[in-house]
């Protein structure tokens, strides 16, 4: 050891090393002549969930001026309208300006859900980020990603920049990152007849009548490509634990605080990843 680290605290400090995973999104700029680009986000395990919402918050905050008076007033009254819709004993008197000032300096992001995670899809989403204060910023219309919406069934205005990026989310242990390329944004991309039909209602109005029209047991399985998609989703979780067992030690030694070894801790997550398998096709 070196005479920094002994010095460290009086001790040896231990060596944590971060993996740095990726994947590629898409911006879309409301100015027409400038034109769509491919991005790279950088994350680790710790930001996979937050990562794209604070980046593009970011980028809300610096690409758009901040709101007038008369549109922070706006703001504030929509927001207080909201609130007693939401809260019949809510009082807008007894919310301090502290708060309210608060409110009109925060940056929030609206996330559009162009095609949503369902078992029937493999629980693959595409999302779409917009500055949530749009409206009130008095922001131009974003012709190529409203276009975008509704060629996948979404009746939405987008106002500013936008952000597609796509992900596996089945709703429990299973979230990926996937990447969404430049080459998809366009209007006969497969995925979009597939979230044009999921959002009209096809997917659901299936299965409904299915449980009306026989017991639970005759409905139709899973196709064998929904499975062999689902297996290779986890098969990929699986293999990005392990390469994260392998190369980081600080998630090695806590894996292995309740695993004897590392093919112990390969048979736990091949077992649970067999184990979602079934639930799916129960």
């Amino acid at each position: 050891p070196t005479a920094a680290e002994i010095a460290f605290n009086g001790h040896l400090s231990p060596t944590v090393h971060i993996t740095m995973k990726e994947f590629k999104y898409v911006f879309v700029p409301c100015d027409m002549d400038s034109p769509i680009e491919e991005h790279i986000m950088q994350y680790t395990e710790s930001t996979e969930v937050n990562c794209c919402t604070e980046k593009f918050k970011k980028h809300f905050q610096s690409a758009t001026k901040s709101m007038s008076p008369e549109q922070k007033k706006q703001f504030l009254a929509e927001v207080l309208k909201n609130a007693q819709k939401d809260h019949k004993n809510f009082d807008p008197q007894n919310v301090s300006d502290e708060i309210l000032n608060s409110l009109t300096s925060m940056q929030m992001v609206d996330i559009v859900a162009l095609a949503t995670p369902k078992k029937e899809t493999g629980f693959v989403s595409v999302n779409m980020y917009v500055d949530d204060s749009g409206t009130f910023k008095q922001l131009p219309p974003n012709r190529r990603a409203s276009a975008l919406a509704a060629h996948c069934g979404k009746a939405v205005s987008v106002l500013g920049d936008a952000f597609i990026t796509r992900l596996v989310d089945d709703g429990m242990d299973l979230f990926q990152r996937q990447d969404f390329l430049a080459t998809e944004f366009r209007p006969d991309a497969p995925w979009i007849a597939a979230a044009a039909q999921s959002n009209s209602g096809k997917f659901e109005a299936k299965t409904s009548t299915q449980a009306i029209a026989a017991p639970p047991k005759t409905q139709k399985p899973p196709s064998e490509l929904a499975i062999a998609t689902w297996r290779k989703q986890l098969d990929a979780w699986v293999d990005s634990k392990m390469k994260e067992f392998d190369t980081v030690e600080a998630f090695r030694t806590q894996r292995l605080q309740t695993h004897a070894s590392r093919e112990a801790f390969e048979q736990h997550l091949r077992a649970k990843a067999d184990a979602k398998i079934k639930k799916r096709l129960e």
